[in-house]
């Protein structure tokens, strides 16, 4: 059987970040909570500056909308997530101020003199973003022979919305979610199965 790892559904020119330990503190509240975020930069070869943002998996405290319904405007010093037609009662509206700005291969802080959230669009959970910064991460996605008969296929970061995907040719490509699992124990008995990893 032949393996093949088709990488990352991402794009030739895309670097990856990861929100780390950004931290919400509601106003005149001590306790905080955490968000999670990994997103992509897609950028013209050469050309980082102008490139594109997307968030392939966002959690926010105080919401249960995710990077699957809110817009989110990115550029080299700020990332700005918003809930498009949002009312009184149901809203998203926060900014991300980086300090240095967004750079290949450099982590960027969170400015939290002026980084602030808003959620359920009027004050309901409002504060500022106490602490946090953007790092830079590379996907890692592998294949290890166990036995005659079986591999493991794994991938790092393990980061929730991650999805494995198989087909049984490149040629003409028909994708589908392979089990769960990460290392997943995959058979040798097929004559080929290519992998990718893809975010929802």
């Amino acid at each position: 059987m032949s393996l093949f790892l088709a990488g990352i559904e991402s794009g030739a020119e895309s670097l990856f970040y990861k929100l780390d330990n950004v931290v919400f503190r509601e106003d005149g509240e001590a306790s905080t909570q955490q968000m999670l975020g990994y997103f992509s930069w897609t950028y013209p070869p050469g050309d980082f500056e102008n490139g594109t943002g997307e968030f392939l998996y966002l959690e926010i405290p105080g919401t249960a909308h995710d990077h699957t319904d809110l817009a989110s405007t990115f550029d080299l010093g700020s990332i700005e997530i918003t809930l498009e037609g949002s009312v009184h009662d149901d809203g998203v509206d926060l900014t991300l101020f980086l300090s240095p700005q967004l750079s290949p291969g450099e982590d960027a802080v969170v400015n939290s003199e002026r980084s602030r959230f808003d959620i359920g669009g009027n004050g309901f959970y409002a504060g500022t973003i106490i602490s946090g910064r953007v790092v830079p991460f590379e996907f890692q996605v592998g294949i290890a022979r166990n036995t005659t008969t079986s591999a493991s296929v794994w991938w790092t970061p393990d980061y929730p919305g991650a999805v494995l995907q198989q087909s049984i040719s490149l040629a003409a490509p028909i994708w589908t979610n392979s089990a769960s699992g990460n290392p997943l124990i995959v058979s040798t008995s097929s004559p080929m199965m290519v992998y990718r990893l893809v975010a929802p």
